[in-house]
């Protein structure tokens, strides 16, 4: 179930007469105090457009609630209202010209809320039901019969309008039925809405046709406008780079002049260095090489040398010394050896004679032992004799006999061998002694070079390629100085400075950009002939007076109310078939409630004279009196107003089933009593329902005051 509401504060911009009002509101009781013409309408119809925005296009203005309240500045008619229900609301709404603005959105968060009607979202009625329940005008003047109390019955329980009956409604609805579509072929809004309808979408075919094609002219109008600025941009930018090229080749020229000049004067420089002279290199080549000659043949008589002690201090002469020791004790041996035969012999030769003369055989005995003695010396000195041989590394006699005499061949040459020994060690004296000569005379040259005998190779190359390089700095010194004066000679160095100003290094050849400017020029041409073409067809296209927006509008206008009078004549058809038993359906449903609810306010409001109010078949309306139900058409128009005042709240509390809600009341009590006023404001403020209450009189506030009831007074 929908929560109640109240409406918190006003904020108007501008709304008819009302500018820059921001009101805020009482969630019971509001007093709006001003005088006649001062607004009051204006501000209940302020808070109708928040709500539902402008509703109706009649032509009369009394009619027309947009030509009536949109301000008289000409500014936009604008405001917001804020509300209170099961959040807090705000709601904006701005109309200027055919353009509408509105926006609901929660206070809080600034959430959007609805996108539809926010009237309908938060009441739940439409506009037209809005008007004619909580939006109470000035009463209209009384009719003189009672039917004028059953006419807006009537129309209170069937469509909350008071101004048309039941009894009426029939002729009405028959009538409209045929304005729409008449019994003649061809006639009625129904026929004259679809020929104009089928008129208009052709005409708004051949208009969006020509649109669109005036969209893409224009679109390709201006991307052919970008297309020749952009060729512009590139022809401006090949020709700067052109003037640039030229300023370039300029900046190189001085470049390549700076370089012959700083090349002239290097060179120029290097040149007068000067170097050693070709006879003095000779001079030094012809010392080195004498120094190399001296090295070379001390190296000779040293080699000599060593090869004569090499040969002085050979294995011959302890060969020779060997052999003969070995011959010298096989000699010792030898003796010993023919001794100890001749001893021997000698025993034999004794004992032989023992034989022969018995007076030596005691003695025999002993030249046996002295044989045998005699025989181990001949083993011992024979077996000394092989040994000294084998010792001394000699297998045979004569190998050592062969020994002995090379040893001594040896020993005659090794005497030959010391004297040339002797004769080379002088030789390398003598060769040193030269050599260093040499080098002291070669040192003395290259002093003055800084170098030594031990890198003259590298000195005197050194010297000759500084001599080569000297004259060849000459010779590109004489060149270069040459090309400088050929330069200066050709170009003007303060030309050449004027015009290299601000020159960058370019990025593409020149051929290159000669192309891309010719190109550049020549589809720049091209561009501006297919643009005139273009401006042609968009001059003849929008020389038509097309205008598909208008038109587009005008179909929509009629189409929508094409639907719509097909929508209202099939339900008049419909309504008028059911008219009859509807009405009998709500008169036997609805009347009895609504008259019993407006009865009870009623008796509260006459204080118990009539408790009760009765509607019958034909919605005609009877009160209760001391002489029984007295047609309502005896009422005075005050107690008229205030029954239909009455049936209003009734009516409220069927619609909204006991929800809350404003009550706007402008001017409603301007023919009820003081008395009456006073009942008829404490039961509205016993509603429950938030008070709008507008008036130009001091009446509404003294019964305020009376009853001892809070609200807010707000003056305009």
């Amino acid at each position: 179930m929908k929560k109640d509401l109240k409406i918190e504060r006003l904020n108007i911009a501008a709304f008819g007469k009302l500018s820059e009002k921001d009101i805020e509101l009482d969630p019971k009781i509001n007093l709006i105090s001003a005088p006649n013409e001062g607004g009051k309408t204006t501000l209940a119809a302020f808070i109708r457009f928040a709500l539902y925005g402008f509703k109706g296009k009649s032509q009369s203005i009394t009619d027309n609630p947009k030509k009536m309240y949109m301000p008289w500045s000409g500014a936009a008619a604008s405001g917001a209202i804020t509300m209170q229900g099961d959040r807090r609301i705000r709601i904006e709404r701005s109309v200027v010209g055919n353009k509408e603005t509105a926006q609901c959105t929660d206070s809080a968060t600034g959430a959007p809320l609805y996108s539809a009607d926010f009237g309908e979202e938060l009441f739940g009625v439409g506009c037209d039901i809005f008007e004619k329940t909580l939006f109470l005008s000035t009463a209209e003047p009384p009719k003189s019969k009672d039917t004028e109390l059953a006419d807006r019955l009537q129309n209170l329980v069937f469509s909350a309008d008071e101004q048309i009956s039941e009894e009426k409604a029939e002729k009405l609805l028959t009538k409209h039925k045929n304005a729409l579509k008449g019994r003649t072929a061809g006639s009625g809004r129904i026929y004259q809405l679809e020929t104009d309808s089928a008129r208009l979408a052709e005409r708004l075919r051949t208009e969006r046709a020509a649109t669109e094609e005036l969209a893409v002219l224009e679109a390709e109008a201006a991307k052919t406008a970008e297309e020749i600025i952009h060729r512009q941009e590139e022809e401006a930018l090949a020709e700067a780079a052109l003037k640039n090229y030229e300023k370039y080749e300029a900046y190189e020229l001085l470049a390549e002049r700076e370089r012959l000049a700083e090349d002239a004067a290097r060179k120029s420089k290097a040149a007068e260095n000067g170097s050693i002279g070709l006879a003095e290199i000779e001079g030094l080549q012809e010392l080195k090489s004498a120094f190399d000659k001296a090295v070379d043949r001390r190296k000779d008589k040293e080699a000599e040398y060593n090869e004569l002690a090499a040969e002085k201090s050979g294995g011959g002469a302890e060969e020779l010394a060997r052999a003969e020791a070995a011959k010298a004790k096989r000699k010792r041996f030898k003796g010993l050896l023919i001794a100890s035969v001749a001893v021997f012999a000698l025993c034999l030769l004794f004992k032989l004679a023992c034989t022969f003369v018995p007076a030596l055989n005691p003695y025999s005995n002993y030249a046996l032992v002295v044989a045998a003695i005699a025989a181990g010396s001949i083993a011992g000195a024979y077996g000394a004799m092989s040994s000294a041989l084998k010792t001394a590394g000699f297998k045979t006699v004569e190998e050592l006999e062969d020994a002995i005499e090379e040893g001594a061949q040896q020993a005659e040459l090794f005497k030959l061998n010391a004297a040339r020994t002797a004769a080379a060690a002088d030789a390398v004296e003598e060769a040193k002694t030269s050599e260093a000569q040499a080098k002291e005379k070669l040192d003395f040259a290259l002093s003055a070079y800084g170098s030594t005998a031990e890198d003259g190779d590298a000195a005197i190359s050194e010297l000759l390629r500084q001599h080569i390089e000297a004259e060849t700095l000459k010779a590109q010194a004489k060149s270069a100085a040459t090309a400088l004066e050929v330069f200066e000679g050709r170009h003007s160095v303060e030309s050449l400075k004027a015009m290299a100003e601000g020159a960058v290094k370019p990025t593409k050849e020149k051929a290159q950009l000669e192309i891309e400017k010719k190109a550049a020029s020549q589809r720049i041409a091209m561009y501006k002939d297919k643009l005139a073409q273009i401006k042609q067809r968009i001059v003849a296209i929008k020389a038509m007076g097309y205008n598909p927006l208008s038109t587009a509008e005008e179909l929509s206008y009629v189409q929508s109310e094409l639907v719509k009078a097909k929508a209202r004549y099939d339900a008049l058809s419909i309504a008028l078939e059911e008219l009859s038993a509807a009405g009998e359906e709500m008169k036997s449903s609805i009347s009895p409630r609504l008259a019993s609810l407006a009865g009870g306010y009623f008796s509260k409001l006459t204080e118990g004279a009539h408790i009760s109010l009765e509607l019958d078949t034909k919605l005609a309306l009877s009160c209760d009196s001391p002489y029984g139900q007295k047609s309502g058409e005896h009422l005075s128009r005050g107690a008229r107003d205030g029954v239909y005042i009455c049936l209003r709240m009734a009516l409220i509390d069927l619609l909204f089933e006991g929800r809350k809600v404003p009550f706007i009341l402008d001017d409603a009590f301007a023919h009820i009593d003081p008395p009456r006023l006073k009942r008829m404001i404490a039961i509205l403020a016993e509603s429950g329902h938030q008070l709008i209450i507008s008036s130009c009189s001091g009446r509404e506030e003294a019964a305020l005051a009376e009853l001892g009831l809070e609200y807010k007074h707000i003056n305009l």
